[in-house]
């Protein structure tokens, strides 16, 4: 379809054995007071256009030529040309840059993924993040967390992190402490590595 449209309040579950499929054009994806949900993360999504949608459970592949829009995603895969705005929380395995990679990415909840790859600046209230820009160097995006600061990824303390940024900015601080890890008794504080040319820590400060 060239655009799809979707009116009104409407929430869309799909059962586990059912793949889901949208293959849109440059009209995209319209439909932003609509939920789609799977429990198997059976849900594909490919727009030449924008997708913009309420919230997106259990989404395999997300993927716009342009920008993407939403109050929640969790997926295994989001992928934009353009930007990533969402008002809640994004969950994701990987923010790649197979298509763009996106010009700009907003959460104004928790952003939760093992690999980010964002040509411009991130922004989000807290965030949770394996790997950042391991493929753009150098990489000029200014990476801005909120409130929530910046903690590690999983609950294995020996998983290695790595950030690549122009600028990171987190007035509350970077912890990696072994608090974040409670499943395992007196683990030890997560490895994070930061390739950047300016580091601005709140007084939470930096915590491993």
């Amino acid at each position: 379809a060239g655009t799809l449209n979707v009116t009104g309040a409407n929430t869309v579950a799909f059962g586990n054995s059912t793949l889901v499929d949208f293959e849109v054009g440059a009209g995209g994806i319209n439909a932003s007071s609509t939920s789609f949900s799977h429990p198997g993360n059976g849900i594909t999504m490919n727009s030449t256009g924008d997708i913009n949608v309420s919230s997106i459970t259990g989404g395999g592949t997300i993927s716009s030529n342009g920008n993407i829009i939403a109050v929640n995603i969790s997926a295994l895969r989001t992928l934009a040309g353009g930007t990533i705005n969402v008002s809640g929380n994004l969950t994701d395995a990987q923010l790649t840059q197979a298509i763009g990679p996106a010009s700009s990415i907003t959460v104004n909840g928790t952003l939760t993924s093992q690999q980010v790859e964002v040509s411009g600046n991130l922004n989000a209230n807290k965030m949770s993040v394996q790997l950042l820009n391991q493929t753009l160097t150098p990489s000029n995006s200014t990476v801005t967390i909120g409130a929530g600061g910046v903690v590690p990824f999983g609950a294995d303390p020996t998983i290695v992190h790595r950030f690549n940024a122009a600028t990171i900015v987190s007035p509350s601080g970077i912890n990696f402490s072994g608090a974040n890890f409670a499943s395992i008794p007196g683990a030890p504080g997560g490895t994070l590595f930061i390739t950047d040319q300016t580091q601005i820590i709140g007084s939470g400060g930096i915590a491993g």
